[in-house]
Order: C-alpha cells, then sequence, then structure tokens
C-alpha cells in the first residue's frame, strides 16, 4: 500500500515536472523574437537557392540578391547577423543546410578581423548576443550557444540565451507582430538586403602592404570547419571582404586571407585596395558610414559578382529550371520599386518630398490640412501646383492619384494590402486612420498618408507644422500588420 501510494506520487511528480517543461517551451517558442535577420532563409522554399551570401552587417549593406537573379539567373539570399564572428556563420550555414543545397556560399570575411579591428571584442559579442540567436531553437541553436561562451570574450551564463529571459528586455514596447509575425511565412522579398541611402563621406585608408598577420585563435578554427563544411557537402565557396576604413591590423588580417586562400585554391573578392578601386569604389560618395557600403556601394560590389560568377554559369541551373521563376520575378520586381522610391524615403525637404510623391503615378497621397491658413498650407499648395494638381483648402481633405487630385469626405473605401480598406479622416485630431488605426504621424498643420500600388502597401506617413517642420516615417515591417 504504503509502495503504491509512493508510487503515485512519484507519477504525479513527473508528470508535473513534463508539464512545467512543455509550457515554459511553449511560452518560450510563443515569445522568442520573431525579427530574426534570416527571414529570407526561413522563408524560401526547401531546395530553392544557387547562392548564400553569409556574414556580417556587411552583407546586409553590401550585397543585393535580387541584381543576381536580374543578371545571372541565381536565386540568392544574405545570411547575416549584425557583427557576426567566424563561429557563428558556421552555424548559420549549418541552419542554412537543413533546408537548402546551394551551389555556391560567398562568405564575407570581416568577421575574421576579430579583436584587431576598431570595434572591440566585447562590443561585437554583445551586439552578436543581441541579434545572432534569433534562430529556430534546435540542436543547432544549443550548438551555437556553447560555442559562444567557448569563442567569446564578453562571455555570460547560458540562461541569457534563453526566450524567456530574452523576453524581458521587450515587454514594455509590445506590437502585434510580436506574436504574428512568423519568417517562415511571411516572405522577405529583398532577399536579406538592407538599402542604405545616406552617403557620409570616409578618408579613405592609404596603407602600405603588410606581413600576414594571424587571426584569432577561434576565427581561424571555424574557418577551417567551414571550408571543411563545404568541401563535405560539395558546396563551392569564395571568399570575399567588402570595402569599408580598416586599420594596419586589419591589412594584415587580409594579407592573411590572401594567402589562405591561395593555398587552399579559394577565389577571393577583396573590394578593399586595388579590387575597390577597379570598380570605381570611391569613398566620399559609396560609404554611409566608416564600415557599411550604402546603396551607390552596394550596386558597384554586387554587379562586380554578378561578372564574376559567369565564369561558373554552368554550375547552376538555367533561368527558366527554376520552379520559383514567377515568385523570383515578383521579388525582382518589388526590389526595382523599392529602389525606385527610396530617394522619396530620403528626401529631407518637404516640397520636394509632396511634389515627388503627388507627380508618381504609383502613388495615392491622401492629405488633409487643419482649418489654418498659413504658411504650412501656402507651402504645400505650391508643391501641389509644381506636381500640377490644385490646391487643398484649409480644412480641407484630398486624394491625389494617377487621376489627379480631388477633395473626398471623411471616410472612403480604398484597396489597402491589395484587398478591401478604408481610410478615414480625423479633423478633430488632424489624424488619417487606415483600418480604424491611425497612421503614425499627424497632428500638425498638415497629415499625409502615402499608399503604393505597386507594394501594394502604405510607404510613409508625414506631417507638417505651423512652423514648417517636416517630418516623415515608412510604414516598417513590425508596424505594418496593425494596418491590414
Amino acid at each position: 500500500m504504503v509502495a503504491s501510494k509512493t508510487k503515485q506520487h512519484l507519477l504525479r511528480g513527473l508528470s508535473f515536472l513534463v508539464l512545467a517543461v512543455l509550457l515554459l517551451s511553449g511560452l518560450s517558442w510563443l515569445l522568442r523574437d520573431r525579427q530574426t535577420t534570416l527571414s529570407c532563409l526561413y522563408s524560401e522554399e526547401d531546395n530553392s537557392l544557387d547562392l548564400l551570401l553569409v556574414g556580417s552587417s556587411h552583407v546586409n549593406s553590401g550585397y543585393i540578391p535580387s541584381l543576381l537573379w536580374q543578371e545571372n539567373g541565381i536565386s540568392a539570399c544574405n545570411v547575416y547577423s549584425w557583427s557576426q564572428p567566424m563561429w557563428v556563420s558556421y552555424h548559420y550555414i549549418k541552419e542554412a543546410l537543413k533546408t537548402q543545397q546551394p551551389k555556391m556560399i560567398v562568405l564575407e570575411l570581416f568577421g575574421m578581423t576579430y579583436g584587431h579591428s576598431s570595434i572591440m571584442p566585447e562590443e561585437i559579442d554583445r551586439t552578436s548576443y543581441q541579434n545572432s540567436f534569433n534562430i529556430d531553437p534546435g540542436l543547432n541553436w544549443l550548438q551555437m550557444i556553447r560555442t559562444a561562451e567557448t569563442c567569446g570574450l564578453d562571455l555570460r551564463p547560458y540562461e541569457d540565451f534563453l526566450n524567456l529571459p530574452r523576453y524581458h528586455t521587450r515587454w514594455k514596447q509590445p506590437s502585434l507582430s510580436m506574436l504574428t509575425y512568423n519568417p517562415h511565412k511571411d516572405p522577405d522579398p529583398l532577399k536579406g538586403y538592407g538599402f542604405l541611402l545616406t552617403a557620409v563621406p570616409q578618408q579613405k585608408p592609404e596603407i602600405a602592404p603588410q606581413p600576414a598577420l594571424t587571426p584569432y585563435e577561434y576565427c581561424v578554427e571555424y574557418l577551417e570547419k567551414i571550408v571543411a563544411l563545404c568541401e563535405k557537402e560539395d558546396i563551392r565557396l569564395v571568399f570575399t571582404i567588402t570595402p569599408y576604413v580598416y586599420s594596419e591590423a586589419e591589412q594584415g588580417i587580409f594579407q592573411w586571407i590572401s594567402e589562405y586562400a591561395q593555398s587552399h585554391e579559394i577565389p577571393l573578392l577583396n573590394y578593399n585596395g586595388p579590387n575597390g578601386e577597379r570598380i570605381g569604389i570611391d569613398y566620399a560618395t559609396d560609404l554611409s558610414d566608416w564600415g557599411h557600403l550604402n546603396y551607390s556601394g552596394a550596386q558597384k560590389v554586387t554587379m562586380d559578382l554578378c561578372r564574376f560568377l559567369q565564369d561558373y554559369a554552368q554550375e547552376f541551373p538555367a533561368r527558366e529550371e527554376h520552379r520559383n521563376a514567377a515568385l523570383l520575378n515578383e521579388q525582382l520586381g518589388y526590389y526595382q520599386r523599392i529602389a525606385q522610391v527610396q530617394p522619396l524615403l530620403s528626401e529631407t525637404d518637404y516640397s520636394a518630398w509632396l511634389a515627388r510623391a503627388a507627380a508618381d503615378p504609383e502613388l495615392v497621397v491622401f492629405l488633409q490640412a487643419d482649418g489654418t491658413d498659413g504658411e504650412a498650407l501656402r507651402l504645400t499648395n505650391r508643391a501641389l501646383a509644381e506636381a500640377g494638381h490644385k490646391p487643398i483648402a484649409a480644412g480641407g481633405r484630398m486624394q491625389i492619384d494617377e487621376n489627379g487630385a480631388q477633395a473626398c469626405g471623411e471616410q472612403l473605401d480604398f484597396a489597402l494590402f491589395d484587398k478591401k480598406g478604408r481610410v478615414e479622416f480625423n479633423p478633430a485630431e488632424n489624424a488619417i486612420l487606415l483600418n480604424g488605426k491611425a497612421a503614425p504621424l499627424g497632428g500638425e498643420a498638415v497629415t499625409a498618408v502615402v499608399y503604393d500600388t505597386v507594394l501594394g502597401r502604405p510607404l510613409e506617413s508625414a506631417s507638417l507644422s505651423e512652423s514648417l517642420e517636416f517630418t516623415h516615417r515608412e510604414f516598417t515591417s513590425d508596424l505594418l500588420p496593425q494596418y491590414r
């Protein structure tokens, strides 16, 4: 009898522990940070990628996968995270190989400068911890945590990597996307590329050739692991280094990489130095900061990669052999449209911004003016006149599209996100609402929302104060789900 009761207590205790583990696991999965840099990889159809570009934020800012499809018929994706060390690159490649069988990996090697760059290792580790571990839980994720504990210099306890403790840094800024965004279902049409339009002139490094400087031991170890993994999986490997403001020590690392690549017969595209000069990299116009290319620089580097890949065309399937060719063409069109509207998104002059938006037949502009007949209204009407449209009255509402400008009531039906929707004007707060939710900016003398009919989504909201202070903000991916 006593043994039977003891057995029952043990079973109940075990059942409770199992349920507790399942509950914590479920909560951890629910509360995970879904804004992963691997959204492109996770949303891709299995075995649909020909090429992976792997590395740090230099990949995100420096390589445009859509151009590889446009120029070479190669399906590519950026597999990156901010300040990605080589050991994280290794595990990101392993993560990608769960669902993809690429013919080639282009490995960006800023991670080899760990401990020798102008960014201190502890800072690199902190940035990597914040961003690199937002991948699917699993054995590779656990191994990556263990690897980071071994290789990094900014060491921290295991629990810092778990979703529940990490959620405590985000719960005060809740958004619908925290629960609804799914990187496995919501595609990334830009394929992991991030537009940077700002040009910040940099001093071009003028450093004499340096003797080879051996990188941090774990950088070398995990580079070797990547080379071995690619050989095992029959994947051609290409090394690349994007342009940035590098140091004398980093020049020594570049020399080590060059000698390593030569001894292992791995092609190296180092765009710091002669190769950068060859493709016309200009440190005055092609960088957005000391470490990242802007859109102009990214086009130069990516187009040179496209030319390089022409010599390997026979290793990739023909364009028409891609079963997802229609989707790739659609995503290419999306990239081309995003590139086309970048000047609008980066415009700082209100008159130029409104004139540009009102003149684009693919954009619909919703305007609302308060009842003040002041400088903001006059500036608005001058910009409308420049675009060939009639003026808006004080307290008026207007819709501008390919058919011209017309006054509108306080509510109108409009196809938001390519489906039935509603746009409302709230004159009391001078706000514009999309599907019942106010756009981020409003309440000033003039309020605007810009909708892109090609992208099928709101593009920007804007406001102009009576003191002529102009603010505009893009509808970003974390914001858009609230208006669907």
